[in-house]
């Protein structure tokens, strides 16, 4: 597997590596450094993405009235 393909299965689905792309990664050097700091962005994203809802939200945004089911 060349660094390129790894690199673009990494970012294509971070958490589901083959075990050609997991073995590249362990011989790879640059790819195991790249596939760290991607882990870390990952990490970042999903915790900014941690946003605690408002109680009240749901009420706040639907619109008045009756919505039919």
């Amino acid at each position: 597997m060349s660094c390129l393909e790894f690199r673009r299965k990494l970012l294509a689905d971070p958490y589901r590596l083959d075990p050609e792309a997991l073995s590249h990664r362990v011989a790879c050097p640059a790819c195991a450094d790249f596939a760290a700091r991607q882990t870390r962005l990952e990490e970042r994203i999903q915790e900014a993405a941690r946003v605690p809802v408002p109680d009240g939200l749901a009420d706040r945004i639907l619109l008045p009235g009756k919505v039919e089911q």
